[in-house]
């Protein structure tokens, strides 16, 4: 049996919302055919025009297929319609910060700090070594942690 290669929205079942960004949600999915279990990530095309955010989605479509690190998750499939793009990858649940920082009422002891900031420091490190520089000016964090704009992305 033949896989088929083209992939659209209509392929898959929303499971739930697990987030919504300015330009972007990102949506549960079971794909029908596998029911392999995803994040999808749908933005507006309107949206990235309109804020001129175009570049993010192919800086991040081209890091989520290239990178190799346990820190990214993979891409499983992009496509488009008339009003949206989509990234399709592996999900990873529970794996946002604020998530953690809400089921521990904002207050997180050193040691998980320590540890998060750890990990957000690899990450940033991995897309750092495929070329790409982070360039948010704080981590959006309620532990107090900010990166000076005279850093530009530096971390």
């Amino acid at each position: 049996m033949r896989r088929k290669i083209h992939r659209n929205y209509f392929d898959f079942d929303v499971k739930s919302v697990v987030g919504c960004g300015h330009f972007a949600d990102v949506k549960v999915v079971r794909e029908k055919v596998t029911g392999d279990v995803y994040a999808m990530k749908v933005m507006s095309k309107e949206s990235l025009l309109a804020q001129e955010h175009v570049s993010f989605f192919e800086e991040e479509r081209s890091i989520l297929s290239q990178s190799t690190s346990p820190w990214i998750p993979q891409l499983q499939y992009a496509f488009q319609d008339k009003k949206n793009l989509y990234l399709v990858m592996e999900y990873q649940p529970g794996g946002d910060l604020l998530s953690l920082l809400n089921r521990y009422e904002d207050q997180l002891d050193e040691s998980m700090v320590q540890f998060y900031l750890a990990e957000l420091v690899l990450a940033i490190h991995s897309v750092h070594q495929m070329g790409y520089v982070h360039r948010s000016e704080t981590l959006d964090v309620s532990c107090g942690i900010y990166v000076p704009s005279s850093c530009n992305g530096c971390i």
